[in-house]
């Protein structure tokens, strides 16, 4: 299952990954980077996120072990997979 974590609020929405890459980068407005966790899944992060002064996002840090900035997309180990 694949999860928007929200910048601002940090809160963790369920959605549907169907639009590739366009909506994927819409999603975390920009272009984007892969970071891979611990336990096999992946954050999907906007690669320029710290440069545009995007929002702290302390979910996707917690997760991340680094800091990120702006809204994520929450790929589990399975989803990954699939990509």
């Amino acid at each position: 299952m694949a999860y928007l974590i929200q910048a601002k609020s940090n809160n963790k929405v369920e959605i549907k990954l169907n639009g590739g890459l366009p909506q994927r980068q819409k999603l975390v407005e920009g272009y984007i980077e892969y970071v891979s966790l611990k336990d096999g899944g992946c954050l999907i992060v906007n690669e320029e996120g710290r440069l545009k002064g995007l929002p702290f996002n302390q979910t996707a840090s917690n997760l991340a072990g680094k800091i990120i900035a702006g809204n994520v997309i929450l790929l589990s180990k399975e989803e990954k997979l699939k990509e």
